[in-house]
């Protein structure tokens, strides 16, 4: 009878121990989730909290398979605590979807949402991971799948090419090799895309029904983001070309190595050096209108110091002149030509060369007399520089600016 009983009760016992197990595991995911939602709402937390509710929602994993849930509460969090000043969070909420993409590398919407925040925070390198580590997943007969990642590779490499432009345009200033290796890049992203548009394309022709595959939310990005790299025709084409040329013109490229050399002296206000190397452009490669405008530029901002500093007026006023007289012959080329080197469309640039036109103009106007006949007669043309300056570059804050102030004071 003994025996009996304590059977009974070992049993009661192993399916209450049952019944705790499982009723854990039905609570253990809003338990986790709410504290998530109140560390989110929560006015202030430390690093250490932000920490805690990124494993709470990795621990939420083991229990839901909603796995769009976690990643919509893993965004929501990361971006209450880059409010709260807490920058750290997003790496936090990267090495989460790379956890769910470890285990799930068909979850689509991870590689969207990993895409999303990398191409956010510029980040190139990380996009450039993502297209590869997809290149490994593609299996010999699976066209579903296949179509999957084609679709997602898309995505992230037309979310990478604003910034491979930012990259290159910022190097025209700083190093003449990184200008030139990102324009090669950039223009091999947007073969990357053609290519990757031609295939789905392929893939389609064969079988709509893989239309209907990715999730909508992954086509809509990839189309968007396409479309948008693809539409700046003119910069696609600038950028092509000017890499044709660079492979195969020596001239033309020791003409560009000399240029931007030229521009990495004059950012650093190395005005002879800088003159010496646009001077040697343009004789090596006489139609060169960007070589002309920042030889220009040049002896405009040189005589502008000495101006500022009342060191040889003499030496300002020549450099100045030479300026005027140098754009007065250049505006017309910058109009017909448009620049030579990519990311600065033909309006931009003639813009530019214009405004600094009106700027040299308005430089001679404080270097001579008040009374002085000869500079007097260029308002007409300085206002017709500023006038083209914005009809072309609308968004010049410096014709804006001269603009205002010939509203107000005059020539």
């Amino acid at each position: 009878m003994k025996q009996k009983i304590a059977l009974i009760l070992l049993a009661v016992l192993i399916c209450g121990s049952v019944g705790a197990v499982t009723l854990f595991k039905y609570r253990a995911p809003n338990y986790y989730m709410d504290q998530v939602i109140n560390v989110i709402n929560k006015p202030s937390a430390s690093v250490e909290e932000i920490q805690s509710s990124f494993e709470c929602l990795d621990k939420v994993r083991a229990y839901v398979s909603d796995r769009e849930l976690i990643m919509q509460r893993a965004d929501e969090l990361a971006e209450s605590a880059e409010k709260k000043g807490i920058i750290q969070a997003r790496e936090m909420q990267i090495n989460l979807i790379r956890k769910i993409l470890s285990e799930e590398p068909g979850n689509w919407h991870a590689w969207e949402m990993l895409t999303r925040i990398l191409a956010e925070r510029g980040d190139i390198e990380g996009i450039t991971s993502i297209v590869a580590s997809l290149d490994g997943l593609i299996k010999v007969s699976d066209d579903d799948w296949n179509y999957c990642i084609k679709t997602a590779q898309l995505f992230a490499v037309a979310s990478s090419i604003p910034w491979l432009q930012s990259e290159a345009y910022l190097n025209l200033n700083k190093s003449p090799s990184a200008f030139i290796e990102k324009t090669a890049v950039y223009s091999q992203a947007i073969r990357q895309i053609e290519t990757f548009q031609h295939d789905l394309i392929s893939m389609i022709g064969a079988d709509p029904s893989l239309k209907k595959v990715p999730p909508a939310s992954l086509v809509s990005a990839a189309q968007v983001a396409a479309e948008d790299a693809l539409g700046e025709t003119e910069t696609i084409t600038h950028a092509e070309k000017f890499n044709l040329r660079m492979a195969n013109e020596d001239k033309f490229k020791k003409a560009v190595i000399t240029a931007l050399e030229g521009n990495v002296f004059l950012a650093n206000k190395k005005y002879s050096d800088a003159r010496i190397k646009f001077r040697s452009a343009i004789a090596q490669y006489p139609m060169f209108p960007d070589a002309k405008k920042q030889s220009a530029e040049t002896d405009f901002q040189e005589g502008v110091y000495l101006l500022a500093a009342d060191a040889s007026q003499a030496k300002a006023k020549r450099l100045l002149k030479g300026a005027y007289e140098a754009l007065s012959e250049l505006v017309d080329e910058a109009d017909a030509y448009g620049p030579v080197l990519p990311f600065v469309n033909r309006d931009k640039f003639s813009g530019e060369t214009w405004c600094l036109r009106a700027a040299v103009i308005s430089a001679m106007r404080t270097a001579y007399s008040p009374n002085n006949k000869e500079i007097k007669d260029l308002e007409k043309e300085f206002k017709e520089s500023l006038d083209q300056a914005l009809k072309l570059n609308p968004n010049s804050r410096l014709a804006k600016e001269m603009l205002d102030r010939y509203s107000k004071d005059g020539f």
